[in-house]
């Protein structure tokens, strides 16, 4: 039994990633609800999403995203963003550069 169920954020994320995954021609290959015992960040265990698609490994905790890829790593937390909305966007935007290289060069 997991310690506490998905987040509306954990939820919308990953939505939000499936459906750019699947706008760019990619799938989830693997999909994961696990939980973390980091007891030195968190008192209790947490719940999180990690999630394969392509050579990109995805966790989405209750506050915070982070992605590993063949040509970048990036982690973005709540506190660094105005929303979640926000924070969304940033990471959707890496994600996408990830998948599409030739985006790299847009603005």
């Amino acid at each position: 039994m997991l310690a506490k169920p998905l987040t509306p954020f954990q939820e919308m994320a990953e939505e939000r990633i499936t459906m750019l995954a699947t706008e760019v021609g990619k799938s989830v290959s693997r999909r994961e609800i696990l939980e973390s015992e980091a007891h030195f960040y968190d008192k209790e265990p947490q719940t999180y999403v990690k999630l394969w698609i392509e050579g990109v490994q995805i966790w989405i905790f209750d506050n915070e995203a982070s992605f590993e890829g063949l040509s970048d790593n990036r982690g973005f937390e709540r506190d660094d963003f105005d929303s979640d909305e926000a924070l969304l966007d940033g990471l959707i935007s890496a994600l996408r550069r990830e998948w599409q290289p030739d985006q790299r060069l847009r603005p």
